[in-house]
């Protein structure tokens, strides 16, 4: 459903898979699962996310997602961390 670059800085989420529902609570977890399993397969400490799809991500409106996960704000980027995750 989603193509990460980057060790997460860049996101992409495939237009043919979008949620036509738009349910907030369902991407959420989808992108909390994912990143859980992300962070541990790569071994990172945090993740940084700097756009989605295309657009810096403190523009974008998905930017509401990763607030929910508990993502902190770092200039124009977003971090999480692997406790946010838990």
């Amino acid at each position: 459903m989603y193509w990460i670059e980057n060790n997460g800085k860049r996101i992409y989420q495939l237009e043919s898979i979008k949620n036509p529902n738009g349910d907030q609570t369902t991407i959420v977890n989808e992108l909390k699962s994912m990143f859980r399993q992300f962070l541990k397969q790569h071994q990172l400490r945090k993740i940084v996310i700097d756009t989605w799809n295309g657009v810096r991500i403190s523009e974008a409106p998905e930017q509401e997602y990763f607030k929910l996960l508990g993502a902190e704000k770092d200039r124009t980027s977003l971090v999480l961390w692997p406790s946010q995750l838990s």
